[in-house]
């Protein structure tokens, strides 16, 4: 895989869907997880420590 793009990834069905492509044998070269609030998303700032494919992008879907 060359890229993902993934909303919501700070929690739920988005976390997890981080966390699978990341043990998948042929993970993305780069993995744009987005979420609202980056500094509160604790679990994903973890996740970004060990993985540096693993992007975290500030990104609110309401308008």
């Amino acid at each position: 895989m060359s890229s993902v793009f993934i909303t919501g990834s700070n929690r739920g069905i988005g976390l997890e869907i981080v966390k699978q492509l990341l043990a998948h044998a042929n993970p993305p070269a780069i993995l744009f997880a987005t979420c609202r609030n980056p500094d509160s998303a604790t679990e994903l700032q973890a996740i970004a420590k060990n993985h540096s494919n693993l992007k975290i992008i500030k990104f609110g879907t309401n308008s």
